[in-house]
């Protein structure tokens, strides 16, 4: 599937990983982008046994996640049950806990439920010809990162810098080598950016690092894009929230917030 060669995260000797440069993050090019390991850690979370769809998975971000360092991932059924459970899933590096999740898994059982009220559409594809996408400088001299290298973005209503934007979201690459990203993985990936594309201050002049990030999703999703309609707002004491709604090609699927910490260089 991808475009670019490699992947995310790279299988580590010890039965670990380690994330390569395509999870770079904006803030220190020696860090990980947080989507970069929230998908790594999703993942882990879908391969318990169980036909159990993912309804909530809520991050706390311990500390900063490496480049090149040996990560290992835990997993554990804290609440089991048949129809409901609660999973941990914790990315550990050589001394400390770095990323912490944890999720809620629902049975699925088809049920013949009403529609959603409200508009559920996705946001239309064909406005991809009147943004073209979110570029860096092809000429600039800048290592890989999640962006744009690992993640394509595509803005089709709003604009970076307004404090309001849509995009669309779709990996190019695998998050660890020979599998093909889930749509989970895809769409807590994309929910990472919500501070990323609906930010109100200027990158080069302030911080606005997200502590946590929490999905909601009343389906799976489907599909390599997801969207999402993104706002951030902040306060006067260094606080802010970055929220969105979350869509696949075939309609909402849920809900994304990161709280902020936001501080002038």
């Amino acid at each position: 599937m991808s475009e670019q060669q490699g992947a995310v995260f790279a299988p580590h000797e010890d039965g670990g990983y380690v994330a390569t440069g395509l999870a770079r993050g904006p803030w220190n090019p020696a860090e990980a982008h947080g989507g970069a390991p929230a998908a790594l850690l999703a993942g882990a979370i879908e391969a318990l046994d169980g036909d159990f769809a993912v309804s909530r998975i809520a991050y706390d971000f311990l500390g900063a996640v490496p480049l090149d360092v040996p990560l290992r991932v835990e997993t554990a059924v804290v609440k089991p049950g048949r129809r409901f459970q609660l999973v941990d899933a914790v990315l550990r590096g050589p001394d400390r806990d770095l990323m912490r999740a944890q999720a809620v898994r629902l049975a699925r059982a088809p049920q013949d439920t009403p529609p959603s009220p409200g508009p559920a559409d996705p946001p239309p594809r064909d406005a991809f010809a009147d943004h073209p996408g979110l570029t860096l400088d092809p000429a600039a001299d800048r290592p890989p990162g999640f962006f744009p290298d690992a993640m394509e973005i595509r803005i089709v209503d709003g604009a970076p810098g307004s404090g309001t934007a849509t995009a669309w979201f779709r990996l190019r690459v695998p998050v660890v080598p020979g599998s093909e990203p889930t749509p989970l993985q895809r769409a807590v990936a994309a929910a990472d950016f919500a501070n990323g594309v609906s930010f109100r201050v200027p990158f080069t002049e302030w911080v606005f690092v997200n502590c946590d990030l929490t999905v909601h999703l009343s389906r799976d999703p489907v599909g390599e894009w997801i969207a999402m309609a993104a706002r951030s707002d902040l306060g006067d004491a260094g606080a802010g929230l970055a929220a969105g709604t979350l869509f696949d090609d075939t309609g909402r699927i849920g809900t994304v917030a990161q709280s902020l910490f936001v501080q002038r260089r």
